[in-house]
């Protein structure tokens, strides 16, 4: 594909408000030729009004072979000062899904356009989170929300609660903790819980 991508309006400081980008594009995913010969045009402007806050919208608009037109779009925002962290993000989708992952556009689930009419056209999803700082650069508290309905609608929604602390031994070294409530609302048992440690090492 080819993308178009700047910023403008720089203020007094040196800072630019606005960040922009655009894009057409052809293929069905990552190492997968087109399919259709139709292009994708997806799209994305943020503007940065103040020092650490960014405010954002993303747009998607294509096809998929054996789907047909699908159509997304995102709303977000992101603060971050003193060590803390503010972020959000809207997303809503358009467009029929497959009733299981394609990964090869040759097999028989992709030339029968296999699609989950069950849940319609539409999906969407919102998350929020916080990072809070206990010890500056050293010890950190999060909390998230993230809730996703497939079919666009409260039966279908899967939704979790989450908690956690991030310890950086080092600047290349950091332990995570996360505990997770989930409510899923397609499950017989709706509600159960997930807990997570992972140790983080970069070089």
């Amino acid at each position: 594909g080819v993308q178009l991508q700047g910023d403008l309006l720089k203020n007094k400081a040196g800072r630019y408000l606005l960040h922009y980008q655009v894009g057409v594009y052809n293929g069905e995913g990552i190492n997968t030729k087109d399919a259709d010969n139709r292009k994708d045009i997806i799209g994305g402007l943020w503007l940065m009004p103040v020092e650490g806050l960014r405010i954002g919208a993303f747009g998607w608009t294509g096809s998929r072979a054996g789907v047909g037109t699908k159509n997304r779009y995102a709303l977000s925002a992101e603060y971050k000062a003193n060590d803390w962290t503010f972020r959000s993000e809207y997303i809503h989708s358009t467009g029929m899904a497959f009733a299981k992952s394609i990964n090869n556009f040759n097999d028989a689930d992709a030339k029968n356009c296999n699609l989950n009419g069950k849940i319609g056209n539409k999906a969407q999803g919102v998350y929020a989170l916080v990072i809070a700082p206990i010890i500056s650069k050293k010890l950190y508290a999060k909390a998230r929300y993230d809730m996703y309905e497939a079919n666009g609608k409260t039966d279908m929604m899967k939704t979790q609660y989450e908690v956690g602390l991030n310890y950086n031994i080092s600047k290349n070294f950091t332990i995570l903790s996360e505990y997770a409530f989930v409510n899923d609302r397609t499950l017989a048992d709706h509600n159960y819980s997930m807990a997570d440690v992972e140790v983080c090492f970069r070089f």
